[in-house]
């Protein structure tokens, strides 16, 4: 039925009366809501013109919508019949048109769809071929019996406050005796050769107080910081962020030098390293309120990467753009110490990176003309929902970025382990928002982003918690009062399958893989008392998925004084050793079942190859939760734990 009221009201194209021009519709920033002085005028309006047509139709207006999601279709003249990026060659004038219409955010309608000037030109996406690049410029450790960093892909890096080469570890420290009254604890690398029993301090290197990530490369430290452009503490407010990345020869391990350093505008936002290119990405947000921008000034609303603008040809324009922020991704030689490429895409989203492409992947909401008549009289004809835009930009060996392409799915992420890329299929599971309620969808795309499968309304009322892709087989949780774990076969890219279902209390929010038939999974454990959940603690459960068709939980262990644990939000902060059966990871708890008495930072081993799961040491409590969690690695029998403080202490594994 209301498919049938959306396509009358399209083909009835009505005139709309002065009084119902933009200009007296407004929408606050953070809902988009209709202001309640201009609602009544268009809901009126909408309303005579659908009474007419529901006397037509003979149906009433009440009547609840059963939602179906269906994948989005790019607006036509927006990509070419490849999805790939059309090229007009205006980036700059569209995103100072972001700038100067960002405060009015003026409602328009169009073909039954509703969308504002913020959203630049009906959700569309446009770049310009590169005619310039940015080049003004000034490890992963090789395999052994040491942890590295746990990372979403084999040969991918991601930086973390704590790295070892298998020799010595370095470690991202607060040194709270050097904190000056109403600033930050400084920050230091200290470096330590392992030795065992007695691991020694060797040397220090002092960095930024606002250093967020570090990477360990052949010879090479690189130290990421993001600082404040206004450091001043008393200040109203502070005027945006830069990230700098400096480079460390550590050829003189006593004595390191710093080498070079780039910086781009934008707070840090995340980074890889892959072969010798670092890919380091921002978010800049340009915008200040009550200041007047020149079109010709292009430095006051386009980013800059090391003091220079962003070409005009590096800029893409994101769907759904509703806010004037860019993400800004650049690569870096790091033999060369400089940059090789620059990509900035005004709309901000999360990043996925691959061993081919990084998919840049933004949110909006897509409302339609029933939307408006939906929050007037709490009718359910809206079937709007939240919507991902995906831009994939391929990258060769040497950190050069290749033509974009652009897709669209119904629903939102829930971090990077949530999309896939495997033999040039990108798979990802999303959860669905809807005025009917949440859902959760699962999507397959080729090397072209065309979607070539998908599974939508899956657990309704729930929402995704955690997601892991293993080759042709997928697994994901969704949550409302149970942990539903799904297994799907994905072996046919065109015809996805739910071939298994556990129901369990609680959720497992990080899923790691321990062997070809064995999952882990790390989260909350919930008591369902009548229609209250009680928090039980942090579980961890190992799945036997040696059948995914009939997925088993075959252990468990929920430890009640345990808050919070390192993987559901920072997986880098987790090992697993296939020889010993040992995970390790920090943890914060309680002193006793009572939530009065903050017990601080720890870590925790665990040793999963018994008949339970036992904890096997947990560290002295730490008083670094006003920083950081407490980190741990493990060197051949020894395990080193570090809360970041300035000191390290040495386990025997047990």
């Amino acid at each position: 039925m209301n498919k049938q009221i959306e396509d009358l009201i399209k083909n009835t194209n009505p005139k709309v009366p002065t009084e119902l021009q933009p200009d007296h519709i407004r929408l606050t920033k953070k809902h988009r809501k209709i202001n309640p002085m201009y609602a009544a005028l268009p809901v009126a309006a909408c309303i005579t013109l659908l009474v007419g047509i529901l006397a037509f139709n003979n149906r009433g207006i009440g009547t609840k919508k059963t939602y179906k999601s269906e994948p989005t279709k790019q607006s036509q003249g927006i990509t070419n019949s490849d999805n790939t990026l059309k090229k007009d060659g205006n980036a700059y004038s569209l995103a100072f048109k972001a700038f100067q219409t960002y405060r009015t955010r003026t409602v328009y309608y169009t073909s039954g769809s509703v969308y504002t000037e913020g959203d630049l030109v009906s959700n569309s996406i446009t770049s310009v071929k590169k005619s310039a690049e940015v080049r003004d410029g000034s490890p992963s450790s090789t395999a052994g019996d040491y942890s590295q960093t746990n990372t979403r892909h084999e040969n991918i890096d991601e930086g973390s406050m704590v790295k070892t080469d298998g020799t010595y570890i370095y470690a991202l420290d607060h040194i709270a005796d050097n904190q000056k009254p109403g600033s930050r604890a400084a920050m230091q690398v200290t470096i330590y050769k392992a030795n065992g029993s007695s691991p020694a301090k060797i040397s220090s290197i002092e960095v930024s107080s606002y250093t967020r990530d570090m990477y360990l490369h052949g010879d090479k430290l690189v130290i990421i910081s993001c600082i404040p452009q206004n450091d001043d503490p008393s200040a109203v407010r502070r005027t945006g962020y830069e990230t700098y990345a400096t480079f460390y020869d550590l050829t003189n391990i006593e004595n390191p030098k710093a080498n070079a350093t780039i910086h781009l505008e934008g707070s840090y936002n995340t980074s890889r390293l892959t072969g010798d290119t670092l890919y380091l990405i921002t978010d800049v947000y340009k915008y200040s309120y009550g200041i007047e921008y020149n079109e010709t000034d292009y430095s006051t609303y386009i980013p800059t990467v090391n003091g220079q603008v962003v070409p005009e040809g590096c800029i893409d324009i994101a769907p759904g753009t509703r806010t004037p922020d860019f993400t800004t991704i650049i690569s870096v030689d790091t033999k060369k110490e400089e940059i090789v490429d620059t990509k900035s895409i005004l709309g901000s989203g999360d990043i996925y990176m691959s061993d081919s492409a990084i998919y840049h992947l933004a949110g909006y909401y897509k409302r339609t003309l029933f939307t408006v008549i939906d929050e007037a009289l709490g009718t359910e004809l809206d079937d709007s929902s939240n919507q991902l835009s995906i831009i994939k930009i391929p990258y060769d060996s040497n950190g050069n970025f290749e033509e974009e392409l652009i897709q669209s799915v119904n629903g939102s992420i829930n971090d990077d382990y949530s999309i896939d890329e495997y033999k040039d299929y990108l798979r990802l599971v999303t959860t669905c928002y809807t005025n009917q309620g949440t859902s959760a969808a699962l999507y397959i795309l080729n090397s072209n982003l065309d979607i070539t499968g998908s599974i939508e309304d899956i657990a309704k009322g729930e929402t995704v918690r955690s997601v892991r892709f293993l080759g042709d087989i997928g697994y994901f949780v969704t949550f409302r009062n149970t942990d539903p774990l799904f297994s799907v076969d994905l072996k046919d890219p065109t015809n996805p399958k739910i071939i298994g279902e556990l129901k369990i209390p609680g959720f497992s929010a990080y899923l790691h893989p321990i062997d070809e038939n064995h999952l882990l999974g790390i989260g909350l454990e919930y008591q369902e008392i009548g229609e209250r959940l009680n928090f039980k603690g942090i579980k961890v459960s190992i799945y036997d998925i040696s059948d995914p068709t009939d997925v088993k939980e075959t252990k468990k262990t929920v430890f009640d004084k345990l808050y919070s644990a390192s993987p559901i939000n920072d997986p880098n902060n987790f090992f697993y050793d296939t020889k010993s059966g040992l995970i390790g990871f920090g943890v914060s708890g309680y002193t006793s079942s009572s939530v009065s008495v903050n017990q601080g930072n720890c870590y925790m081993v665990c040793d999963i190859t018994g008949d339970t799961i036992k904890a096997v040491y947990q560290s002295k409590p730490s008083d670094t939760y006003k920083y950081s969690s407490t980190y741990g690695l493990y060197i051949g029998n020894y395990i080193y734990i570090l809360p970041l403080d300035g000191t390290i202490e040495a386990v025997k594994m047990p």
